[in-house]
């Protein structure tokens, strides 16, 4: 005996466009459109192999610098920032503290400390609430130069 599926099988895919299309109907076609273009990106960027020279587009001297402050029994919030050397930027950072039970932070952003964006360093802003021990807070930045290979183009 041969069982035919066809009809079963359209019909769940009648009621799958259905759900689909009751799900994203209410939605302005560019939302629609752009969850789209999302996910197509997101697809290319995992299916696209990565070489070294890919990455390094036009940037050197990768590297990771920090700076290690203990922060005072019952601290009420001190900036701690890390520079990069000189002609390299900042493209991310953070920090480590020692205790969040204790070290509470604010702020962790490419500033110099006193509210101004800054592209060649990164400040934390912490508070120490244990009023008996000091607490460490560690801060990173990642930091970048230009190739000069690339100056060309």
């Amino acid at each position: 005996m041969r069982v035919d599926f066809g009809p079963l099988l359209e019909s769940k895919r009648r009621f799958l466009m259905k759900t689909i299309w009751k799900r994203i109907a209410p939605y302005p076609i560019w939302t629609v459109f752009g969850v789209m273009a999302a996910i197509g990106t997101i697809v290319l960027l995992v299916l696209t192999p990565v070489t070294g020279e890919q990455v390094s587009s036009g940037l050197h001297g990768y590297q990771i610098v920090s700076h290690q402050v203990f922060l005072a029994a019952g601290e009420r919030g001190t900036n701690v920032h890390v520079d990069c050397p000189a002609g390299k930027k900042v493209v991310g950072g953070g920090y480590d503290i020692e205790t969040p039970d204790f070290v509470k932070v604010f702020s962790s952003e490419p500033t110099d400390g006193l509210g101004n964006f800054s592209d060649h360093g990164w400040n934390v802003f912490v508070r120490n609430d244990d009023t008996i021990n000091s607490r460490q807070t560690t801060v990173s930045a990642i930091c970048v130069g230009r190739d000069q290979r690339h100056d060309e183009d």
